[in-house]
């Protein structure tokens, strides 16, 4: 049996009755769900965990995903109980927003310069290229609207 954390503000959580964990290069963001019971097993405590907490899940002391809580559920009724917490990396502001970069437009740039601008406002992603990344890019600008994920993907296209 493997050790599951729940790192939320700095403290750790474990004693999970189930959960999820969803992960892939097309979707960018990996996202968790988790639950639980009443209390915290092992401290016997009611649940501090808020929506936009930051947050990591922990496999066996290896963090798995370092993000945000999405949804801390509570839902009872008079034969049953759910208690669950989802999340989602920090990758997800990614998907989520939308590109901002004045003026919006690179010309003769590297992948990599191109990329570190449009992550620039989401201090918490450190991105870098692995491997070759070929040529300058003669001509990009962000489309109107147009989230940082997918200029992102659109560039790596070229």
């Amino acid at each position: 049996m493997h050790d599951v954390r729940l790192e939320v503000n700095t403290e750790a959580f474990g004693g999970f009755q189930g959960g999820s964990f969803s992960m892939s290069l097309e979707s960018l963001a990996a996202t968790f769900e988790l639950r639980y019971a009443d209390t915290w097993t092992e401290r016997g405590e009611s649940v501090p965990i808020d929506e936009g907490d930051r947050c990591k899940v922990l496999i066996d002391g290896l963090t798995l995903i370092d993000g945000w809580v999405v949804e801390s559920t509570r839902e009872y009724d008079a034969t049953s109980r759910k208690l669950s917490v989802s999340g989602a990396s920090l990758t997800t502001d990614l998907v989520d927003c939308t590109a901002m970069n004045e003026p919006g437009r690179w010309r003769n740039q590297r992948v990599s310069q191109i990329v570190a601008d449009l992550c620039y406002p989401f201090a918490t992603i450190q991105p870098m290229v692995v491997g070759d990344e070929g040529a300058r890019i003669p001509k990009f600008a962000i489309d109107d609207g147009e989230t940082v994920a997918s200029a992102i993907s659109r560039l790596a296209r070229l």
